[in-house]
């Protein structure tokens, strides 16, 4: 982004509250209070992030570890864009960026911290922390950003921050779940969370977030104020350029959309509308009180948080919306692990956004994406006998990664609610959400799902289409009536 638009891009410090935070059963472990201090001539910031943490691992625990997802950018070799995509992402060619931590403090002490990784990406903090004891972890760091098309960075039209403060990883299995950073797919694992974050911006800008927010104008400033519940990840995009559309459900979910291009906006935010009306009645009600679509200058990937999906501002179809409306379910408050159980993610959600496009729409224009999107898939050779349940740090490209993980895992799943009936597996979906909200499930816990909801097994099934489903593209398989 021009210099020019950065000088009126001021976010200023709040007043950090030193507080503690009381913990009931309904609030997540882990709150976060951030506040950030941009320095405009510069694409830098300093930022100070305060993490109130309850041990409910039921262990004492030595140490804590936190990713920091924007150290990714600090050098070229560890940017998770293969060949193919890192000119769109950097069109301007690379520069580095990356957070400079200037101090980190448990419970007001200075720790003796350490990176980890080449890419410097996971942080161990040391602590003595017993069960259900709480403690305050200080972090104050420099955050550098670039001119980019990338998850966090500046580009001709906003501010993307993604992955921009430190976040606590998921404990599991007795320890911190520290997944490769990979070149396909999202490796970040996070734990549940509550968020504060204040930022002061230009009155004539948006603040594009999930939560809840609240603004005040003083002059030619506004001071906005966002709380977000329950969530896996905080993020947010600001520009000057955003046109911007809202509209409440009958159920009392706040949809809000921006964007460059005014024409898009009406149709889009009918289109998830549609996306959230539907799963309110047909699923469970919308996991936050929020959700927010941008149209943004991205590359690359579409990205999710909690309560907001960023997209590229080129055609995005009514299908593709739905499904950034699933993920807010099924990455979000069901949390797969998304390095070792992707397909459970984002496989499960190209197939269900299919699925709602069927009994919205109707079953050609169901058969007609199926025909266009899938079966391409299933009638290439991918080397390296990767399949739909392969570990994320085995795909060497996001085309294949989209390729096998989320398509291949479409027809399999295509495959099975064939065997099982349309309302059967609509029954094991609602299960299987029912089931593991808040939780982390994997293959099997889907499986089982399956059959917890019909009384009969479809484990087998399910997995030899997931491992298989290649094998029967070619002479058996033209297209899908």
């Amino acid at each position: 982004m021009k210099r020019v638009f950065l000088a009126l891009f001021l976010i200023t410090a709040c007043v950090l509250s030193q507080a503690v935070i009381c913990f009931s059963e309904e609030n997540a472990p882990v709150a976060y209070h951030i506040e950030i201090d941009i320095f405009e001539n510069e694409q830098a910031a300093h930022i100070k992030t305060h993490i109130t943490y309850q041990n409910r691992t039921g262990e004492t625990l030595e140490n804590l570890f936190f990713a920091l997802p924007a150290n990714c950018f600090r050098r070229e070799s560890t940017l998770p864009y293969d060949n193919d995509t890192l000119p769109e992402a950097f069109p301007y060619g690379y520069a580095p960026g990356g957070c400079d931590i200037e101090s980190i403090r448990v419970n007001g002490e200075s720790a003796d911290w350490a990176v980890s990784g080449e890419n410097e990406i996971y942080i161990r903090v040391p602590v003595s922390l017993e069960i259900d004891e709480v403690c305050e972890i200080e972090f104050d760091y420099a955050l550098l950003y670039t001119e980019n098309c990338a998850f966090l960075g500046v580009s001709e039209n906003d501010v993307r921050l993604f992955g921009f403060y430190p976040s606590l990883l998921v404990y599991e299995d007795g320890g911190f779940s520290i997944n490769a950073l990979t070149r396909a797919g999202k490796s970040h694992y996070s734990d549940l969370a509550s968020f504060d974050v204040f930022l002061s911006v230009p009155v004539d800008y948006d603040v594009a977030c999930a939560g809840k927010t609240k603004e005040i104008v003083n002059g030619a400033r506004k001071h906005v104020s966002i709380h977000l519940e329950n969530a896996r990840e905080m993020a947010l995009v600001v520009s000057l350029k955003f046109h911007a559309r809202s509209e409440t459900t009958s159920s009392g979910v706040l949809l809000s959309i921006y964007g460059q291009n005014r024409a898009d906006l009406s149709k889009s935010l009918a289109y998830i509308e549609e996306a959230v009306s539907f799963l309110d009645q047909n699923l469970a009600p919308f996991p936050h009180a929020s959700f927010t679509l941008v149209f943004s200058d991205l590359a690359g990937e579409n990205l999710s948080a909690s309560g907001i999906n960023v997209v590229s501002k080129g055609e995005f179809d009514r299908a593709e919306i739905y499904k950034a409306v699933l993920k807010q379910y099924f990455s979000d408050r069901v949390h797969p692990n998304p390095a070792m159980e992707a397909w459970l993610t984002d496989g499960l959600t190209e197939y269900l956004s299919m699925i709602m496009l069927r009994e919205i729409r109707g079953e050609k224009e169901f058969l007609s994406l199926l025909n266009a999107r899938v079966l391409p898939s299933i009638q290439i050779t991918i080397p390296g006998g990767l399949t739909p349940v392969s570990e994320t740090m085995r795909f060497q490209t996001i085309s294949e990664y989209e390729s096998v993980v989320c398509l291949r895992s479409a027809a399999a799943l295509h495959e099975v609610e064939t065997a099982m009936g349309k309302d059967a597996f609509w029954s094991g979906i609602k299960q299987y959400y029912s089931d593991y909200a808040f939780e982390m499930p994997v293959s099997d816990d889907f499986a089982r799902a399956l059959e917890r909801a019909t009384g009969r097994s479809w484990a087998d099934a399910l997995y030899h289409w997931l491992y298989t489903i290649d094998e029967y593209a070619g002479e058996n398989l033209y297209e899908y009536d």
